[in-house]
C-alpha cells in the first residue's frame, strides 16, 4: 500500500509541522510540542499538540507540583538515573499515575512508585553522607 503510515513518516511530518510552528511560537509566545500519536492501516494518524505559554509551567508540571507532597516525590526539575540514563522530572500525566520525564529531546513516562523509591534512596544516601 503506497499510503501506508509508518513511524518514520509520522516523524517527518511532525518535523515539518514543528518548523511551521516556529513562526507561530515567536508571534504568540508559546512553545508547541507533540504528545501521543497513533495511526491506522489506512494511512491516517492522530497526534496531540500542546501549547505552553513561554515563561509558564505546563499543565503536567502544575499537576506534578500539586501531587509531589502526597507521593513524596522530588522537586520538579530533579535529575534522576534510571536504567543507566539520566532523566529530568518534568510533570505528571493526566491520571496522576505516571511521572513525565525528559531524556534529551524525548519525553517518557515513569512509574510514580519507581520515582518515589529512587528519591527515598537518594535522600537516605545524603543523610548518611554517601552521596
Amino acid at each position: 500500500m503506497a499510503n501506508k503510515m509508518t513511524i518514520a513518516k509520522i516523524k517527518a511530518i511532525q518535523d515539518e509541522l514543528q518548523a511551521t510552528f516556529a513562526g507561530i511560537e515567536a508571534k504568540y509566545g508559546y512553545k508547541m510540542s507533540f504528545g501521543n500519536t497513533s495511526y491506522d492501516s489506512e494511512g491516517n494518524f492522530h497526534t496531540k499538540v500542546s501549547a505552553t505559554k513561554l515563561g509558564s509551567k505546563s499543565v503536567e508540571a502544575q499537576r506534578y507540583e500539586g501531587m509531589a507532597g502526597f507521593y513524596k516525590l522530588p522537586p520538579l526539575g530533579t535529575e534522576m538515573e534510571f536504567g543507566g540514563k539520566v532523566y529530568k522530572i518534568a510533570g505528571m500525566n493526566t491520571r496522576g499515575t505516571k511521572i513525565l520525564a525528559e531524556h534529551g529531546e524525548k519525553k517518557y513516562l515513569l512509574s510514580t512508585e519507581a520515582v518515589e523509591r529512587t528519591w527515598q534512596l537518594i535522600c537516605l544516601k545524603k543523610e548518611k553522607g554517601l552521596a
